[in-house]
């Protein structure tokens, strides 16, 4: 209803002033540039009107024009947004393709993440698998470079980290790893591969009491297993008492073995060591009582070597009846009627050589030791060289002897030692006369 009123508003007011107008004819002279223009007023009004309509064209023709780009705008970014969906879809089919190519070992991963790379935005992703790629196809600075660029990012650094370690390691740089391995451990100390590394780094490069604290940081933050951990921590606490008696420092030396020993009283370096300190201050049955409790648990020869030892002046008959106290604690088990064997034949009491022997193979197989022992026996003490001469031909058939075997190398050890000297494994040795894995509680951080 106002829209009628204000139309008819307008056309009444038109109507007036064309009226009004067309009773006030005058007339207008213009003198302009040399022009000479008479017309009336009315005239005048319309020209001016016309010219002032034919003006605001160019302005609508704008406004036109500018609203059709909105349009084609809004079309051709619909076409480049689904351009770039489509090479942001190849990008990602070549990054599937590449991943499923380095878990194949395929050499086709390279060319394949270069061009995701090129496909994709996020450079990260791609530079963290071309940085494996790399490695796959041994190209160890291309590698490297990656890595290298990959430790700007916070989210990455990590991943570069670890890569930077293997590549380090892999060339024989241990010095750079370890460095490495120290930086990522200060950033995030519970991640798994970082303590394993650290430890091992450490271990290897003899800063044990450093591989310690990283011990304790890891069983702290990761799930070890308990019988692994102390086998570690007893390992690393001996290993460091030889380095203290090697250095001339008994006062350390005799700290760590104590520790060790408190540690796990069942591991036999660490109890003979304390053993023979004890004795060596005079404390023969401080020494005899953690011998004995290992024995009675896991007869060794060590354990009777160490525990004969402590009355190495005595004479050879009365060593004898140290070996016997000894058996009687674990007499069941052929180590002590082998101990009891090894004794009598050095005081030359052959027939109970001869019958520890035999109640030894009751439950064990021959091995190259007793083999030699019966020989020497038939030999020595019974004096018939043919039976002797067929023991020693024997003992070539024989199991072989235990010792202490590194269970990376498998070299055979007279003596324990933390670290193999063949192959400089780290926690290695066990006792054991046949090559094979060491069980669970046995191995290292590897």
């Amino acid at each position: 209803m106002i829209r009628i009123l204000n139309y008819i508003f307008i056309v009444a007011s038109l109507v007036i002033a064309s009226v009004w107008l067309s009773n006030q004819p005058g007339t207008v002279d213009i003198s302009w540039l040399g022009f000479q223009i008479n017309t009336s007023v009315p005239v005048l009004l319309i020209v001016l009107l016309v010219v002032f309509w034919a003006s605001t064209l160019p302005l609508r023709f704008v406004k036109t024009v500018a609203k059709v780009p909105a349009s084609v705008k809004e079309t051709i970014n619909e076409v480049s947004e689904a351009r770039q969906e489509r090479l942001k879809g190849n990008g990602y089919t070549c990054l599937i393709k590449g991943i499923a190519a380095i878990a194949a070992k395929d050499t086709d991963a390279v060319p394949l993440l270069k061009k995701a790379a090129s496909l994709l935005k996020d450079k990260k992703l791609t530079q963290v698998l071309l940085a494996q790629s790399s490695e796959l196809v041994k190209n160890t600075e291309e590698a490297k470079a990656q890595y290298e660029m990959l430790l700007r990012y916070p989210e990455t650094e990590l991943a570069a980290m670890y890569g930077l370690v293997k590549i380090a390691k892999a060339s024989g740089d241990d010095s750079k790893a370890l460095q490495m391995t120290i930086k990522a451990f200060s950033l995030r100390p519970n991640v798994a591969w970082i303590s394993k590394e650290l430890f091992n780094l450490q271990v290897k490069a003899g800063l044990m009491n450093d591989a310690l604290k990283t011990l304790e940081i890891y069983k702290k933050e990761n799930e070890l297993n308990e019988n692994r951990y102390i086998r570690l921590k007893t390992t690393i606490l001996t290993a460091m008492h030889d380095k203290a008696i090697k250095a001339g420092e008994a006062e350390k030396a005799e700290k760590y073995i104590r520790e060790a020993s408190s540690t796990d009283i069942m591991f036999v370096p660490s109890t003979t060591r304390l053993a023979k300190i004890e004795n060596e201050a005079g404390k023969t049955k401080k020494a005899v009582a953690p011998l004995v409790k290992v024995w009675k648990e896991k007869p060794h020869p060590e354990i009777a070597k160490t525990f004969l030892g402590l009355w190495e002046d005595e004479s050879e008959f009365l060593l004898v009846q140290r070996a016997e106290q000894l058996a009687m604690v674990n007499k069941k088990q052929p180590e002590s009627h082998l101990m009891v064997a090894k004794m009598a034949m050095k005081a030359k009491l052959w027939g109970q050589a001869r019958k520890e022997l035999d109640l030894f193979l009751v439950n064990r197989e021959t091995t190259k030791e007793v083999a030699y022992m019966n020989a020497e026996f038939e030999e020595k003490g019974n004096q018939d060289i043919p039976k002797a001469i067929s023991w020693f031909r024997e003992a070539e058939n024989c199991e072989p002897n235990e010792t202490w075997l590194c269970n990376e190398c498998n070299t055979r050890h007279d003596k324990w030692s933390a670290t193999c000297p063949s192959c400089k494994a780290f926690a290695s040795f066990k006792w054991s006369a046949k090559e094979g894995s060491l069980v669970e509680d046995e191995t290292y951080l590897s």
